[in-house]
């Protein structure tokens, strides 16, 4: 009886550790994300939250800026970007404009 207690104790601290541990991941991949972007509508630059952002709205990105969303690229000048949300596996990408 001992034994079985033991182990559902054991078994009990170990998930919750991992439970703890994939809350702080999540946590620091919503850190990494942006949440505001600068959108152009109706011809005027405005900063919005990125959870307002909808298709067809033109997104301007400067350096060291994070991209909010999936986007097409519709005018670029000299555009690369890391596409790695992880740090281990960075990589830069040429993006000319769609066409």
């Amino acid at each position: 009886m001992a034994v079985i207690l033991a182990v559902a104790v054991v078994n009990a601290l170990i998930g919750f550790i991992q439970e703890s541990n994939a809350e702080k991941s999540l946590q620091s991949i919503r850190n990494m994300l942006s949440s505001e972007a600068v959108a152009i509508r109706q011809g005027n630059h405005e900063t919005i939250p990125t959870t307002s952002l909808v298709p067809g709205d033109i997104v301007v990105i400067r350096a060291g800026d994070r991209i909010p969303a999936d986007l097409r690229v519709i005018e670029a000048h000299n555009l690369r970007v890391e596409e790695a949300i992880l740090p281990a596996s960075r990589r830069w990408w040429k993006k000319p404009p769609s066409r």
